[in-house]
């Protein structure tokens, strides 16, 4: 009945009736405006639901009209969010292909960013909000949430699990992936881009902790390096075994327009155990770091260009000790108003010494960031004594920028059993809000209550 009375109407009352859609769902700002090839692309506006009309409707949000009615629409748009669908996967081969690129997968990953950028650069900064735009990519398999991680890990292209996939996890009895009554019942064991054009409109690119496999990673260089006016950058990459040499060139070809960055590598106990498994040997694979050590040359690379950066956050991909180290006497951070970094020495075992040493080398960087407002430097707990060499060099950097002394205060004491995770880490903390995106904090917090325990 509604795709008859829908097909009496002329083309150009079918385009005011989408008009009035685009309209009313950009006063709720929430949802996705439809899916492309493979792919889902979200914007400001949520017209996903109204593919589920009649097959006109899907045809037009689903294919060649969706992009024609964004590029009209393109003066509304905020965020655009391209999900690519990945194929599916089935046991026993599931472990793997849950974390591995095929070629086909590959090809299409490639091939929708490279259809999307195409399509933004025919765009000019006077057709979109002043803004600009943000450019969220991520991508998954259907399969990811139906063999060993269930519901557990986010992985699709919902924010969080909805009530239906929740109650499907909850119900979940599955020893064979290792899942008994919904509840993790022991820990997991296995059984390039073409040439991009330029666009000029992007100003954020987003690419967060939702895609599991690394093929991103190995584009990240290449999709900023086409966003000539980029701002920021949110990037969540997992936890790898293997030097960050893709990114420590990403780093360096920063556009002159950045101002922020954050970059948070997540991490999950049950997930570095898959990647860790030696299935020939039916053990751990050898001289493997489930707590990484960071390459030093990486953080030289963050040192380097932090130093045009307004924000950068960096978490867990480097060491703090090693940003310091790579100072040169000639580094001026000249536009910095707020530094993260985490550090491995912050921990219960730690050397006091070297922490000390290392908050010393901190004060004197800091002496060379005039704008400076805040700096954290953060990861485990520890409690301990301030040597005179760092509350000397603090003291300068506070009469540098406040004209008073420095004041040292003590908070009080975490419990550990508090601190499930690193988002209730992050939160106990008070750790600054730009240290990873808000919607992968919930992820993370939701997450731990479904760890393993024995």
């Amino acid at each position: 009945m509604i795709t008859h009375q829908w097909s009496k109407l002329t083309r150009d009352v079918q385009l005011e009736v989408f008009d009035i859609l685009a309209q009313d769902c950009d006063n709720d700002g929430s949802g996705y405006i439809g899916r492309g090839d493979r792919a889902i692309i979200s914007a400001k506006g949520g017209l996903a639901t109204y593919t589920t009309v009649c097959k006109e409707w899907q045809t037009f949000f689903e294919r060649g009209s969706f992009d024609q009615y964004l590029h009209r629409q393109r003066n509304l748009v905020e965020h655009i969010w391209l999900c690519i669908e990945l194929g599916t996967y089935t046991c026993p081969s599931c472990v793997e292909n849950g974390y591995e690129i095929s070629d086909p997968d590959a090809n299409a990953i490639s091939e929708s960013i490279g259809k999307l950028l195409q399509m933004l650069s025919t765009w000019r900064k006077d057709q979109v909000l002043a803004n600009g735009l943000v450019l969220e990519i991520s991508h998954y398999s259907p399969s990811d949430s139906q063999h060993v991680f269930k519901g557990y890990l986010h992985f699709g292209s919902e924010l969080f699990e909805n009530e239906v996939s929740e109650k499907y996890r909850s119900s979940v009895h599955d020893p064979y992936h290792g899942w008994s009554h919904g509840r993790r019942s022991k820990h997991p064991t296995p059984t390039t881009l073409r040439p991009l054009p330029n666009v000029e409109v992007v100003k954020g690119l987003v690419i967060r902790r939702q895609s599991r496999r690394p093929y991103l990673e190995y584009c990240l260089n290449n999709i900023v390096k086409c966003l000539s006016n980029l701002e920021y950058i949110n990037f969540e990459p997992w936890r790898r075994f293997i030097n960050y040499v893709s990114l420590r060139t990403s780093w360096f070809a920063l556009p002159k327009t950045m101002k922020s960055s954050t970059i948070f590598e997540d991490f999950n106990e049950n997930w570095n155990t898959i990647r860790c498994f030696d299935e020939s040997t039916g053990e751990l694979k050898e001289d493997v770091e489930f707590v990484r050590t960071p390459e030093p040359s990486v953080s030289g690379a963050v040192a380097w260009m932090s130093r045009q950066l307004e924000k950068v956050c960096v978490s867990y991909m480097i060491n703090a000790k090693d940003f310091f180290e790579a100072r040169e006497p000639h580094f001026v951070w000249s536009k910095l108003t707020s530094l993260s970094l985490t550090s491995l020495l912050l921990k219960a075992t730690a050397d006091t010494s070297a922490i000390n040493s290392m908050l010393a080398e901190a004060g004197v960087a800091a002496l060379e960031m005039p704008k400076l407002q805040t700096m954290e430097i953060w990861n485990g707990m520890k409690r301990m004594l301030l040597k005179p060499e760092v509350l000397d060099n603090w003291d300068r950097v506070s009469q540098l920028h406040t004209k008073r002394s420095l004041s040292v205060q003590a908070t009080r004491r975490l419990d550990p059993s508090e601190v499930k995770s690193h988002a209730a880490a992050i939160r106990k903390l008070g750790i600054n809000e730009h240290v990873i995106h808000p919607v992968s904090l919930e992820q993370i917090d939701r997450e731990s209550n479904l760890h393993f325990e024995p």
